[in-house]
């Protein structure tokens, strides 16, 4: 079945769960693999939602996150 709208419906979910948890790093994956398939399928009121829930994903100079830093 393929639903990317939906899935990414679920993954906005997930990554408050997660955050939830305090696992910001695996949230933020979650976060931006939803804002990408929201921007692919044009979801302009869903991107609107994510900004007003999350704000903007700080973008990382070396595009690594604390994790993968490690």
């Amino acid at each position: 079945m393929d639903a990317p709208y939906e899935v990414a419906r679920v993954r906005a979910l997930i990554a408050a769960a997660l955050r939830e948890l305090g696992d910001d790093d695996m949230a933020m994956l979650e976060l931006d693999a939803t804002r990408r398939t929201f921007e692919l399928l044009r979801a302009g009121p869903d991107l609107a939602s994510l900004d007003t829930h999350w704000g903007r994903a700080p973008s990382r100079p070396d595009g690594l996150s604390k994790r993968g830093r490690q």
